[in-house]
């Protein structure tokens, strides 16, 4: 059964509800071009076995989230905050999806003044830890004392920003808006820009100290996110320049370990350090007590996934599913297929990711309104292939097409929906090949189950009849809201072929009174005619 439909702008609601609709009406009415493999219909021969999403809560108005990690006792604790409306909250999720949230007034209070907060973590004994930068592009590491922010020295940031060490008699001042380098005896050449809210250091200054020496102004590097070892020491990212290790008795630099390291793309587990290599090819993953380093190798790698580590080793999430690192560590098993998952929906991003009991995994998706928490746990009764697959064919790929395919078999666990793009990006073919052989497959009763008609002669289909009746579709379509004007626009004598899921108003702009003597094109074709006496219409 082929339900045809119109493209609208990305994210558009009115457009996912055409789709989920369709596709749920296409189920319900078994009209379907196809329905999987013949062994998904045979009772014993079928594979069981299948990660299952459920949506278990929402953190309305967070905009990021930082601190993630699963308690002892199967909850999920997360600190979400909104940097457009400067608040902070602590998240306690637990596994039937009930949400408690507690504001946390002193990082509020961080956010109002204007202080940008790069991460916060909670220690498995409650002590509460934060990374904020001020407006002067200075990191600091506090820990919460009730109410109140700590700061826990970093000797290491103290020597950078005072330029090189104890006599070297440079000094580094400015700010995002106002930047500077002097030195101790007025010379200047070195270059000050801004890089990640902080201020970096490029170049060399020769400074005569003690007799004539000459001593390197060299770059200090923001921090981009932090964590705390179990034994109280500190893991502070730096971006490309990786992430650094600190005494957490003094705060001194104890061992380096070369990555790039940014907020929510390392991952740390006992002695562990999992981050992307200096390509962002590969992953490396670091014993922090040695220092010592094996390579993670994973095809499917890109910025947006989120690396992680448990007492079972390596896990990766992004928009192909959640992957586990076999032993030897160049094998992957795809345990969540997230084509069948909200983790495909273009309008969501992984922020975090945990492992829970049972093989069990969380991921935390930012949305438009928020964020979404998904709980993926396996099921054995679910067949590991959905029994009924459904295409949806278009000429160009469309995020808002994926997004209502990801709504649905949210809600549809059994059912697959393959999203065929016909003019693919790479393929030599012409938009004239690939409609004429859509064409051929249409007159021969094949093709997709719904056809999104963008580009595609809709007028030449209904009039060949290769196009299914779509009244139920409108009447379920005109209850929820849309005009039914606009639905009956494809209606025939013998049916509706065609919905519209978009439509545009042609706008004037101009004077009232010329605006007001248009009211059909005739009277704009007179007013244009009128004005060509060298003036523009």
């Amino acid at each position: 059964m082929r339900y045809p439909g119109d493209t609208i702008s990305e994210g558009s609601k009115i457009m996912k509800r055409f789709l989920c609709a369709a596709l749920s009406l296409s189920l319900t009415a078994g009209l379907l071009s196809g329905c999987g493999s013949s062994e998904g219909t045979q009772g014993g021969n079928v594979p069981m076995g299948r990660y299952i999403e459920e949506q278990t809560g929402s953190l309305p108005g967070v905009e990021r989230v930082r601190g993630t990690c699963l308690r002892e006792d199967g909850v999920l604790v997360t600190y979400g905050y909104s940097k457009t409306e400067q608040w902070a909250k602590r998240y306690e999720i637990s596994q039937d999806g009930r949400v408690q949230e507690t504001d946390v007034a002193w990082l509020s209070g961080l956010m109002a003044a204007g202080n940008s907060v790069l991460g916060i973590n909670e220690t498995s004994n409650g002590a509460l830890f934060a990374l904020y930068m001020d407006q002067a592009g200075t990191p600091h590491l506090v820990r919460a004392e009730g109410d109140t922010p700590q700061d826990i020295e970093i000797p290491d940031w103290e020597k950078k920003a005072g330029g090189g060490g104890e006599g070297a008699g440079i000094t580094v001042s400015g700010s995002k808006n106002d930047p500077g380098v002097t030195t101790s005896d007025g010379k200047s050449g070195a270059v000050i820009s801004d890089s990640f809210g902080g201020i970096t250091v490029e170049g060399s200054v020769s400074v005569g100290v003690d007799g004539g020496a000459v001593g390197e102004l060299f770059s200090f590097i923001p921090p981009t996110g932090f964590s705390v070892l179990e034994n109280g020491d500190y893991l502070i990212s730096y971006g490309n320049k990786g992430v650094s290790r600190y005494s957490g008795a003094d705060g001194a630099l104890i061992r380096e370990y070369p990555c790039t390291a940014f907020a929510g793309s390392t991952a740390v587990y006992g002695n562990q350090l999992l981050a992307f290599d200096p390509s962002y090819s590969g992953l490396w993953l670091y014993d922090l007590d040695t220092g010592a380093k094996s390579e993670c190798v994973f095809d499917g790698l890109d910025y947006a996934t989120v690396p992680n580590l448990d007492g079972e080793g390596v896990f990766l999430t992004n928009s192909g599913g959640i992957y586990r690192q076999a032993e030897g560590g160049t094998l992957w098993e795809k345990l969540v297929d997230g084509e069948l998952t909200s983790l495909s929906m273009p309008d969501l991003s992984i922020a975090a990711t945990a492992s829970g009991p049972e093989g069990s995994f969380w991921a935390l998706l930012t949305g438009e309104e928020g964020v979404e928490v998904m709980r993926y746990t396996y099921s054995a009764d679910t067949p590991t292939n959905p029994d009924t697959e459904l295409t949806i064919a278009a000429l160009d790929d469309n995020a808002t097409i994926r997004q209502a395919i990801g709504e649905f078999q949210r809600r549809n666990t059994s059912v697959k929906v393959n999203f065929q793009i016909l003019l693919e990006g790479e393929s030599a073919a012409t938009p004239e090949d690939v409609i004429r052989a859509l064409n051929t497959e249409l007159l021969n009763g094949k093709g997709p189950d719904l056809l999104v008609l963008d580009g595609l002669p809709a007028a030449s289909y209904i009039e060949k009849g290769v196009l299914e009746d779509l009244s139920g579709l409108e009447d379920e379509l005109e209850a929820q809201g849309l005009m039914p004007n606009l639905m009956g626009a494809y209606r025939t004598g013998g049916g509706v072929f065609a919905l519209p899921s978009r439509f545009t108003l042609p706008v004037m702009m101009g004077r009232s009174e010329d605006v007001m003597a248009v009211r059909a094109l005739a009277d704009l074709a007179r007013e244009v005619e009128e004005r060509q006496g060298g003036s523009t219409p």
